[in-house]
């Protein structure tokens, strides 16, 4: 933090460790656990426009500005931490993962069943409703048809229901139980998670996404405020 005044907050590396030995599926999707390899970090882009908020440490000056200007949360089942972050990047501060920071995330037998794998996925995807307003595409959008239509939950629950009537088998096989371990099971569940969110968010949807695209705190910046000072110890800790 101290190396630079731009930096609003660190997340890091995330190791696994298991109760029990992982199924050979865990591999291809322990992100949805909270885990980041080393790997991981490497296929990620950059610059990171989030961060998961197990191991997240934010600075005290980043979190009073971001206050200060007027933020406040609108999530409150589940995507807190990438709203939180999402908000430091948009309002002008940088995010990093510093691989020198390694936590032991540890996950027990119950998180490595398929089901139960399924079901956050779900709830990710219900979560993820409202951050649609702190997306780039709803903040790059101009006055017009296609914004009109992009803030209307009913034109986006077309779209989750277009993407789930596109692959039937996927589709049948999450509502039989089958087919554990496909990565498109979990498509299925977040596309299903996303049309219960729409259907719960119906009145809120719109507005969150015209609110965040004129929101205060946006761009507000003062770097020459920001300041770390190791005497005081201007960081706090979250997730």
């Amino acid at each position: 933090m101290a190396s630079d005044s731009e930096l609003g907050a660190i997340g890091s590396i995330r190791i696994p460790a298991c109760e029990v030995c992982p199924p050979a599926w865990f591999a291809n999707c322990h992100s949805l656990c909270a885990v980041l390899t080393d790997r991981d970090l490497e296929e990620i882009r950059q610059p990171l426009e989030y961060l998961p908020g197990a191991g997240v440490c934010v600075r005290r000056k980043a979190w009073e500005q971001l206050i200060e200007n007027g933020f406040r949360s609108h999530l409150t089942q589940g995507g807190e931490d990438v709203e939180l972050t999402r908000a430091l990047q948009l309002s002008g501060w940088k995010l990093r993962i510093e691989q020198r920071l390694r936590l032991r995330h540890f996950i027990p037998k119950y998180r490595l069943q398929w089901m139960y794998l399924r079901k956050l996925q779900r709830a990710y995807g219900a979560s993820d409703v409202l951050l649609d307003a702190y997306s780039k595409h709803n903040l790059s959008l101009r006055r017009g048809l296609r914004r009109w239509l992009s803030d209307r939950w009913w034109y986006q629950l077309g779209k989750s229901i277009t993407k789930i009537a596109s692959k039937p088998g996927a589709a049948m096989a999450a509502v039989r139980s089958v087919g554990e371990g496909r990565d498109e099971i979990l498509e299925i569940e977040q596309q299903f998670g996303r049309v219960l969110g729409l259907l719960r968010f119906t009145r809120e949807y719109s507005d969150l996404r015209r609110l965040i695209r004129e929101t205060t705190w946006r761009d507000r910046l003062d770097h020459s405020e920001a300041c770390f000072d190791p005497n005081t110890g201007n960081t706090i800790s979250i997730g």
